[in-house]
């Protein structure tokens, strides 16, 4: 199972869901380069992602397509938002 954010800008970082002893990480920050954070969801390997932009843009790939990163990168771009 794995922890999965969608930005403003298109970027989602993912990691593993592990024990933290109860005091949790910081996924990613808010902000200007990255926007404001969209949504996140407790995902599957078997699982779709799925994105709508405002402007009615659509986006879909499977789970497992994701490369999953270490906490302290900024993601993949997961869909461009331009």
């Amino acid at each position: 199972m794995h922890l999965r954010w969608v930005m403003g800008n298109g970027l989602e970082p993912r990691f593993p869901t592990s024990a933290t002893g109860g005091i949790g990480v910081i996924a990613i920050k808010d902000g200007v380069r990255n926007g404001e954070t969209i949504g996140a969801r407790q995902i599957e390997e078997g699982d779709q992602v799925g994105l709508i932009t405002d402007s009615g843009g659509l986006g879909r790939t499977e789970a497992p397509e994701i490369p999953q990163l270490g906490r302290n990168t900024q993601g993949v771009r997961l869909y461009c938002v331009e």
